[in-house]
C-alpha cells in the first residue's frame, strides 16, 4: 500500500492519486536486498601493512643486536 508524502494516508495498491488529499503519489519499486560482501581489498591492505611493519621491527632488532657484544650472530 503506497501511503501519500503529503498527507500520510495508505492508499490501496496501483493508486496513483491519494483518495485524502489527491496528490499524485510516488510509488518506488521495491529494492531487493544486496548481500553485501566483505571488502577484501581494505582487508589484505591492513594485513599487508601489519606484515611489513613485522619484518621492518625484526630488522630493526637484529640490527640493534649486532650492535650490543657477544649477542649478535656468529658465523
Amino acid at each position: 500500500m503506497p501511503d501519500c508524502h503529503k498527507c500520510g494516508t495508505k492508499n490501496p495498491e496501483g493508486a496513483q492519486f491519494c483518495s485524502r488529499c489527491g496528490t499524485k503519489l510516488t510509488i518506488f519499486p521495491r529494492l531487493e536486498k544486496k548481500s553485501r560482501k566483505p571488502e577484501n581489498s581494505h582487508s589484505e591492505l591492513k594485513i599487508q601493512v601489519i606484515l611489513a611493519l613485522i619484518v621492518l621491527i625484526l630488522i630493526i632488532v637484529a640490527i640493534l643486536m649486532s650492535f650490543i657484544p657477544g649477542v649478535g650472530i656468529k658465523l
